[in-house]
């Protein structure tokens, strides 16, 4: 049965790669390497403020050394993120997944359901979209980045999309790893 969830989170886990897409537009601009810096600095037992000047100067994985965060803790904990925003995706409960992901691959799940993985994505990019906006809105209301600025990752991020970004298994990785 574990092996199975495993099966499953890894496939999970591959959306996150269109994720990856957010985090590399927004670090430009001091937002750090995820979309969760502030609760991935938590995870770290550090503040996001203090996160973002730490990987100014610092790559992810000093960080972690220095922090005592191994690189797999991380990751399990960016895996349950992911599972987490998959269940709201699907309009479930974390446990609720996790139970119906129990004897059966995320794609059977999908078509028990009757959501294709085109419909999975497409509600995904809506969701990404929205929280990017957030993100930049609140960057430009703090004046770290200009309203030009945030309409260009904006564009930036339609045109990728249209050019068929966020797909799977295409080279997009976490952060600067």
């Amino acid at each position: 049965m574990k092996n199975k969830l495993l099966v499953a989170l890894i496939a999970v886990v591959g959306i996150i790669g269109a994720t990856a897409l957010v985090s590399n537009i927004v670090s430009a601009h001091g937002l750090g390497f995820g979309a969760n810096l502030d609760t991935e600095a938590q995870l770290l037992g550090m503040t996001a403020d203090e996160l973002g000047t730490a990987l100014e100067e610092k790559t992810m994985p000093e960080i972690l050394d220095q922090q005592g965060v191994t690189h797999v803790k991380l990751e399990a904990w960016r895996n349950e993120q992911e599972l987490g925003r998959q269940a709201q995706l699907l309009d479930m409960s974390v446990d609720e997944l996790k139970t119906e992901l129990e004897g059966k691959t995320f794609a059977q799940l999908l078509d028990e359901k009757g959501i294709t993985h085109t419909q999975l994505m497409e509600k995904r990019h809506k969701f990404m979209k929205e929280r990017m906006i957030e993100r930049l809105q609140e960057e430009a209301d703090a004046g770290t980045i200009t309203q030009d600025e945030m309409q260009e990752h904006l564009d930036r991020m339609e045109q990728h999309q249209a050019e068929g970004g966020f797909r799977l298994g295409h080279g997009m990785g976490h952060g600067p790893f």
